[in-house]
Order: structure tokens, then C-alpha cells, then sequence
């Protein structure tokens, strides 16, 4: 069923444009009237980055049913006008889907769990405890405050990490043009010189020199196709090797480990406060995690516990250690006390202190340090470049 570009004209006399999935282009011409549109030209179209669902999408989708059915609209009605509202092409088509479902009786969870990559285990399962329980709304309110919070981590985790991307981009760029555009201009100068020129400048040239080689950019870009096809063939093994190296270097280990157990800890709590039996809140916590390794070892929690063992126990016997002193002890305290619900609420919002103190230092001391660092290499280039000139000069 194909998705179409279309173009039209509203009842104000504007044109308007947009992306929609319909069956056929009679269907689309509807769902527009529907919107006080008159379809002029549509276009089938198969690829468009559109296409990509992002987390916020999937926030604005659930925010939707919830405001539907707390105003008493019920499930497939509700998805009903989502769809015909929608603007997004691959969403309008799932919900599509998912009306197409719910019509049919087929209850909300399982229609969702056609598209793993879009729904995670965690949506899925507190929508099935709503539905079981007759709460659905209330359990949609939990779930939204969890992907907002999981929304707003991205956000963070993402502007920290624009300005060492753009640091480091700014930086090859500023080089190859040196390299490539600049230096060999200082080549003939220092040519016509009749002068031996620094070591350190003798090994710019040579890499310069190097770089204006097509044989070189056809071999790099040869072991980039190659490198891609290799990660594609053994994309399982080398994500297992990557995760752990990066479990093996000390800050960065600190900051997966806890962005990692603060997403485990809060869905958790949301499982855990909707009663749902801790091994298998563990099980549905468990794939949110990302790192292998740490996802190994929640896995063993969850057997651990499954066995009889107390939660604590399993946590204290994980092979790389994620816990802290103080979130164990809390988690002793949460079982003596048949509190574990609030403890691990509160294990989660220490982690999220946590990993705001780790960002805000991010965002306030690396970005400087690599806007230092980039300078001090622009000065390294440029030193190399003109101190076969400063000395000529100091020697006339």
C-alpha cells in the first residue's frame, strides 16, 4: 500500500503540501477533504527519510490516545482520528494498522508488538497492564512519564555532544584545507628559498604531498567499504567488543553505567507500582539496556531472583560490579522494610541527580578544553608552515 506526496489547495485559496499513506489516491483525495483540502497533484514515492519514527513521535502518539480516552472517545475511534490527523506517512500507516486491530478485537499491546524497533517491551507491557486492569489511562500517564523523562535524557545527552562533534568536523576540515589548499603554495616558496626547511615542516609537506595522491583516497575509501562490510557480517561480535572496551575506560564507564541503570531503575518503578511481579518487571526492564554486557548481567539478576534470591543478593553478585555501596544498601533496606517499590523509585532519582551533575560538568569543562585544544593544533599548523620564513628572516 503506497504512501503519496500530495499538493492541494485549502478553502482559504492557500497551497499546502504533505506526505500521506492511503490505499489509493481516491482514499487520499477523502482524507483530505476531510481536512477542507482539495487535492490537486499526488505523487507514490517508496524511500524518504520520513519514514524514520523518532521517540517524540511515539511520546506524541500516546499523548494523543490518552487526551482521547480520558475525554471518553473510545480505543478504535480514537485511533481513528489519530490516523486521519496524523501528517507523518509511516505513522499514519501504523495507526492505520493499529485501528485495523483493535476493530477486529485484537487488544492494543498486541498489535504494538508487530513493531518492536518502534514500541519498547516497556510500552508494550504497562499498555497490557492497563488494559488487564481497566486502568489503561492511568497507565499511559506512568508510561508518558517515563518517555519524557527517557526524551529529555536524549535531549541532553545530544547537546553535549553537538559541540565536540562540531569541534572535531571544524578541526579536519581547517586541516585538509591547509594540507591540501595551502601547503603546497608554501612548497614552492620554500623551494625558491635554496634552503633545508624544519623536520617538523619536512613532515608537513610529506603528508601534504601524500593527501593530493588519488591512489590514497580510492585505498581509504576502499577500507571504509570494507570496514562497513565487515561490521555488517559481524555486527553482534564487534557491538560486543565495542561495548566492552567501553566498559574498560573509566569515565565513559562511569557514564553508561549510570545512564544505563537510571533508565533500568525507572522502568522498574513503573512496573513495580502497577504490581506487576518483580522477575518479570526485571525481564521487561532488562532490554532497555543497550551495553551487552550490563544487559548480561541484569539478566542474571533476573534468574538469580527467579531462583529464590533476594534482590540484593543478585545485585551484589554481578560480574562487572554496576552497583554502587549506597544502592545496595537501599535495596536491603527496601527488602527488611517491604518498601521496594519506593526504594527503587528513589535509587532512580538518585541516578538522575547523578547523571545531571555528570552532563552539567560535561557541557562546562570538555567543550572548553576541546575548543583549547583545537587552537593550540590550528597553532601547531601554522608554526610548522612559517617558521621557514621566521628564520630566513632572522638570518637576513
Amino acid at each position: 500500500m503506497p504512501y503519496y506526496t500530495w499538493r492541494g489547495v485549502t478553502m482559504h485559496a492557500t497551497y499546502c503540501k504533505g506526505r500521506l499513506y492511503a490505499h489509493s489516491i481516491a482514499e487520499l483525495e477523502k482524507i483530505l477533504l476531510h481536512r477542507e483540502i482539495a487535492l490537486t497533484r499526488a505523487t507514490e514515492y517508496r524511500f524518504s527519510i520520513a519514514f524514520i519514527i523518532t521517540r517524540m513521535q511515539v511520546v506524541t502518539f500516546l499523548k494523543q490516545i490518552t487526551v482521547l480516552l480520558r475525554s471518553g472517545i473510545l480505543l478504535p475511534q480514537a485511533l481513528h482520528i489519530i490516523a486521519e490527523q496524523t501528517d507523518h506517512a509511516r505513522m499514519q500507516r501504523i495507526v492505520r494498522f493499529l485501528h485495523e486491530q483493535v476493530s477486529q478485537g485484537v487488544s492494543l499491546s498486541i498489535a504494538l508488538e508487530k513493531y518492536p524497533r518502534i514500541f519498547s517491551p516497556v510500552i508494550v507491557h504497562l499498555i497490557r497492564i492497563g488494559e488487564k486492569s481497566g486502568c489503561l489511562v492511568e497507565a499511559l500517564d506512568a508510561l508518558l512519564e517515563y518517555l519524557e523523562m527517557a526524551v529529555n535524557f536524549g535531549k541532553k545527552i545530544t547537546h553535549m555532544m553537538v559541540m565536540p562533534l562540531i569541534t572535531f568536523f571544524a578541526f579536519i576540515g581547517i586541516s585538509f584545507v591547509l594540507l591540501i589548499g595551502v601547503v603546497p603554495r608554501f612548497v614552492q616558496l620554500f623551494n625558491s628559498m635554496g634552503r633545508d626547511v624544519p623536520s617538523i615542516t619536512q613532515w608537513l609537506i610529506y603528508i601534504s604531498t601524500v593527501l593530493q595522491k588519488p591512489l590514497l583516497w580510492v585505498c581509504a575509501l576502499g577500507l571504509l567499504i570494507g570496514t562497513f562490510g565487515v561490521y555488517i557480517l559481524f555486527q553482534k561480535s564487534i557491538k560486543r567488543l565495542i561495548d566492552r572496551l567501553l566498559l574498560c575506560i573509566a569515565g565513559i564507564r562511569t557514564l553508561i553505567i549510570d545512564i544505563s541503570l537510571l533508565y533500568w531503575f525507572h522502568a522498574l518503578s513503573l512496573l513495580l507500582h502497577k504490581k506487576v511481579p518483580l522477575v518479570a518487571a526485571l525481564n521487561i526492564a532488562n532490554p532497555l539496556v543497550v551495553n551487552y554486557w550490563l544487559q548480561k548481567d541484569l539478566r542474571a539478576i533476573a534468574e538469580h531472583v527467579a531462583f529464590g534470591h533476594t534482590l540484593r543478593f543478585s545485585m551484589v553478585n554481578t560480574i562487572h560490579q554496576p552497583f554502587k555501596g549506597d544502592i545496595l544498601a537501599l535495596m536491603h533496606i527496601g527488602q527488611e522494610s517491604g518498601e521496594l517499590e519506593g526504594v527503587v523509585e528513589k535509587a532512580a532519582y538518585m541516578y538522575r541527580q547523578k547523571v545531571d551533575r555528570m552532563l552539567h560538568m560535561c557541557t562546562f569543562v570538555i567543550q572548553p578544553l576541546l575548543l583549547i585544544l583545537l587552537g593550540l593544533l590550528i597553532a601547531f599548523l601554522v608554526f610548522a608552515l612559517y617558521m621557514p620564513i621566521f628564520n630566513v628572516a632572522y638570518i637576513v
